[in-house]
């Protein structure tokens, strides 16, 4: 998985909380504006901004780490075991076509 799975995994763990906190204040300000205790300031858009290229971002660490380090999607994976079941294959095959000894009777043959 190398080094960037740890780090993408404690950005997105991390920007969860940060997108809950940002969520709550853009609410908050929000429902203020709203119910006409403030008027729509420079903050309120700074705070919206935030919130959306925070969730963007935990939106595509999210897809990376699924789809782009997830097990289940890494193909040379799937083409290293098709390998290795061949190599076991191959090396069975060969292993009894070499062994031409007779074999012991087992034991509840007579």
């Amino acid at each position: 998985m190398g080094a960037t799975y740890p780090i993408a995994l404690l950005v997105h763990s991390w920007a969860r909380w940060a997108v809950l906190g940002l969520l709550v204040a853009v609410v908050i300000r929000a429902w203020r504006g709203r119910t006409g205790f403030g008027s729509w300031t420079p903050l309120d858009e700074r705070l919206h901004v935030a919130l959306v290229g925070v969730t963007d971002l935990q939106l595509l660490v999210g897809l990376w780490l699924y789809f782009g380090a997830s097990r289940l999607f890494r193909r040379h994976d799937v083409d290293d075991r098709r390998r290795d079941l061949w190599r076991r294959h191959e090396c069975r095959s060969v292993h009894a076509h070499r062994d031409t000894r007779p074999r012991p009777p087992l034991s509840g043959d007579r």
